[in-house]
């Protein structure tokens, strides 16, 4: 996650709750962008309310839709990209040290990483991005699933 969740009453009384994801890119991908930002929206009261309790750098699925946005502006529109999440879940909690812990005194770090980076899931992946939206072996659309990794330090 790399943005924290936001709830906004809409006019109609309903609550949409807003939060980022960062899908890390491949190392050797031309462009040298570490990362995509990807928008979030769910209009569900119980999965707002799940998500609410997650912070940035947990690592979490979500699936859904994905939508364009076109907002008229100021010498042109601006088109987005957001899904609109109907299912998502934590797959890592982000365990930082507590403030004032130093990194020799926390918790013993994993020899592959230090205290404050994400530690792999076993089975999870990094979703690459694809021509049709999904990876290769993901499920068919409508209902895709991407695991966003935590946002590039």
């Amino acid at each position: 996650m790399s943005k924290p969740p936001r709830h906004k009453e809409l006019p109609s009384g309903d609550v949409m709750t807003m939060w980022g994801l960062a899908v890390r890119r491949p190392a050797e991908h031309p462009s040298g962008k570490k990362a995509d930002g990807i928008a979030c929206v769910t209009f569900d009261p119980a999965l707002g309310g799940r998500v609410a309790g997650w912070r940035i750098d947990d690592v979490v699925a979500v699936e859904g839709a994905l939508h364009q946005r076109y907002r008229p502006g100021a010498g042109g529109g601006v088109s987005t990209y957001e899904v609109e999440v109907h299912h998502a879940h934590r797959l890592q909690e982000h365990l930082a040290k507590p403030p004032g812990v130093s990194a020799a005194q926390g918790a013993e770090p994993d020899a592959r990483s230090g205290p404050d980076e994400a530690r792999p899931v076993p089975g999870a992946r990094v979703a690459e991005p694809s021509l049709h939206g999904r990876p290769a072996g993901d499920p068919p659309p409508g209902r895709a699933s991407s695991t966003p990794g935590p946002a590039p330090g």
